[in-house]
């Protein structure tokens, strides 16, 4: 028999047996993002179970340390645990184009591009919301027909001298310069302090800022809680951030949600050039389906509750270091999307600042995000340059000064990704930094009042 004969024949009885399985369901039922392999008890002609979370090792190999088609991959997407690391297996995503059916759809998409334009101009002010004044933010596909969980988050700050004056991290492209002080000039642009603006004859206010989402011409697909929800940003605070999750819709495939953005008065009167700038690199929009397979929290603190403020020079040589706070695996379980949510209360030991009973202006910045490993990561904090932050999944980043004559200061971060992208052995690590230039280093601490991790997975 010749080649071309040969191959033929091997073809169709491939086919064969591909269809005896797509008869169990194990093709239909396949979810992208996940890696599957046909189990061979499946080519025998009987009931597969659908996925394996082991090693298929050929009968031939049976003993070795090599597989036969490639490694059996779990709906979490990735390798089981009893992976050998020296195995020398195919990549799942050459299994995948075995089993994954034409019809299948992904559930799950996100995006971290902020719209180009709000980014260049800044949020304008106006002296009262109105639903037809506002900014676009973020943009994203809806992935699937049917009920779709909607979540973001983003920061906003006001301008201050260092910005107007074009001295900020981003120079003369930041909107504070380029647009609410015309070129640099001060005095164009809203009053940072009541002094001022009794100096300059002008009205002081702290902008609130208003953001919601919404899916543009079908408003009525998605429930309340997608409604606005705001926060002001007063003087001792300059960045502000919100998280907005659990907005719901019925939505249908190849709709686009929108995150949008606008600010506000409440009443004292603006000029068209005041604006807030979005601070760029700080948010994301994420549109996902699917239902709750396993959930799991962790409250435990990995490092006590209490931990030193650092002094940031103004330089940018200097990188903040963010504490290891709170950390857990994530749950072994069959599903395509993982959901990380952290939420926190900070209270901050600032005795130091206080003169007479009375505070200083010293108002730290807090900045988390959370980092995604493979196991758990070592020491008690780890510097913003390691490259665990340049190449984290997990890209949301929130910061928000604490005022510390506050009780407490409290603040959420989430994340949504592919479960195709975790690594092996994915560890989740809620990580926190507080800084500023004011900061005393031998006496300034902060401490967790309360707090917790939640990792969910989604079919």
């Amino acid at each position: 028999m010749n080649l071309p004969s040969l191959l033929f024949l091997v073809g169709i009885a491939v086919a064969a047996l591909l269809q005896g399985c797509s008869n169990t369901g194990l093709v239909q039922d396949f979810i992208p993002g996940s890696c599957a392999h046909i189990d061979p008890v499946c080519l025998d002609g009987a009931s597969s179970g659908m996925f394996r979370s082991e090693w298929a090792i050929s009968e031939s190999d049976e003993g070795n340390e090599t597989c036969g088609v490639g490694p059996v991959c779990g709906l979490d997407g990735r390798p089981s645990e009893t992976e050998d690391d020296d195995a020398a297996c195919e990549p799942c995503d050459s299994i995948e184009a075995m089993a994954v059916s034409a019809n299948a759809e992904a559930k799950f998409k996100t995006t971290q591009k902020a719209d180009d334009k709000t980014l260049k101009n800044g949020v304008r002010i106006y002296e009262d919301r109105a639903e037809n004044k506002y900014e676009d933010d973020f943009t994203v596909d809806i992935p699937a027909t049917g009920q779709i969980n909607l979540m973001g988050a983003l920061t906003v700050s006001r301008c201050n001298e260092k910005d107007i004056n074009g001295k900020s991290g981003d120079g003369k492209s930041n909107p504070c310069y380029s647009v609410c002080g015309k070129g640099g000039n001060l005095k164009n642009c809203y009053p940072e302090t009541k002094s001022i603006a009794k100096k300059w004859n002008k009205d002081f206010f702290d902008p609130t800022f208003h953001a919601k989402i919404f899916i543009p011409g079908h408003e009525k697909a998605c429930d309340s809680s997608c409604n606005w929800q705001k926060v002001t940003c007063m003087k001792e605070m300059h960045h502000c951030s919100l998280s907005l999750s659990g907005c719901t819709c019925d939505a249908e495939k190849g709709w686009k949600a929108k995150l949008i953005v606008t600010a506000s008065t409440e009443g004292v009167k603006t000029e068209p050039h005041y604006v807030v700038e979005l601070e760029k690199g700080k948010g994301y929009l994420a549109a996902y389906g699917g239902k709750v397979e396993k959930s799991e929290k962790e409250t435990g603190l990995l490092n006590g509750k209490q931990f030193k403020a650092e002094m940031d020079p103004d330089k940018s040589s200097w990188k903040p270091t963010f504490e290891h706070v709170i950390g857990m695996s994530v749950p072994n379980a069959n599903g395509q999307i993982v959901v990380a949510r952290a939420e926190f209360d900070i209270k901050l030991n600032w005795d130091a600042h206080k003169s007479n009973g009375k505070p200083d202006s010293c108002n730290p910045l807090v900045g988390t995000q959370l980092l995604l490993s493979s196991g758990k990561l070592s020491g008690s904090g780890t510097k913003s340059n390691k490259k665990i932050f340049s190449k984290n999944i997990f890209q949301n980043k929130i910061t928000q000064n604490c005022l510390f004559e506050k009780s407490s200061c409290s603040y959420i971060v989430e994340e949504v990704i592919d479960s195709g992208a975790l690594p092996k052995n994915p560890y989740v690590t809620l990580t926190i930094n507080v800084h500023k230039s004011c900061v005393k280093e031998s006496k300034d601490t902060w401490e967790i009042k309360s707090g917790f991790l939640q990792i969910d997975i989604l079919s």
